[in-house]
């Protein structure tokens, strides 16, 4: 079988039908150049509508991103101000709890961490729970604390509890 030579194309005339790119592809002469036709204000270019719109796109995007990220700003600094006080009821039931066995009545104070300012409130109870087996003093008691605090104009509380039992039990 007999190999056919494909045919060789040549650099012709402006008014030629066809010659070769730089690449050895044919491109038609009376097809204008693209870069050509934009900068003529062909119609391969973009409208002043079509840029409106795709900057509108773009712009409405940007914007929920923006909120995105306010509305995690926001969540941090509820998580941070949220452990800070929990910080101050954990040192508070601490504090009671370390200083022997707690007297029943309520402390309150004002605590300043990181330029936030907590109120806490100290309760400690009996619970009457042992004094029914006959044991015949309350040897259990309950320590609630509370810590509040405003975030913006809303009031935020923490409260923590946790029971101590008498050492001195036999």
């Amino acid at each position: 079988m007999a190999r056919r030579a494909a045919p060789v194309m040549t650099a012709t005339s402006r008014a030629g039908i066809s010659r070769p790119d730089n690449l050895g592809c044919a491109w038609r002469a009376d097809r204008v150049h693209p870069v050509k036709a934009a900068a003529a204000g062909g119609s391969n270019a973009f409208t002043l509508i079509e840029v409106i719109v795709a900057l509108a796109i773009v712009s409405i995007a940007v914007l929920g991103l923006l909120q995105f990220h306010l509305a995690n700003i926001r969540m941090a600094d509820t998580a941070r101000t949220m452990a800070m006080a929990i910080l101050v009821a954990q040192e508070k039931a601490t504090e009671t709890s370390c200083n022997g066995w707690p007297t029943v009545g309520v402390k309150s104070g004002t605590e300043e961490m990181d330029g936030s300012q907590f109120n806490w409130r100290t309760e400690v109870t009996n619970l009457d729970s042992l004094q029914s087996c006959g044991v015949g003093q309350s040897a259990l008691r309950q320590v609630c604390v509370y810590v509040m605090w405003r975030d913006g104009v809303c009031p935020r509380t923490v409260q923590m509890t946790t029971y101590l039992a008498d050492h001195r039990i036999p």
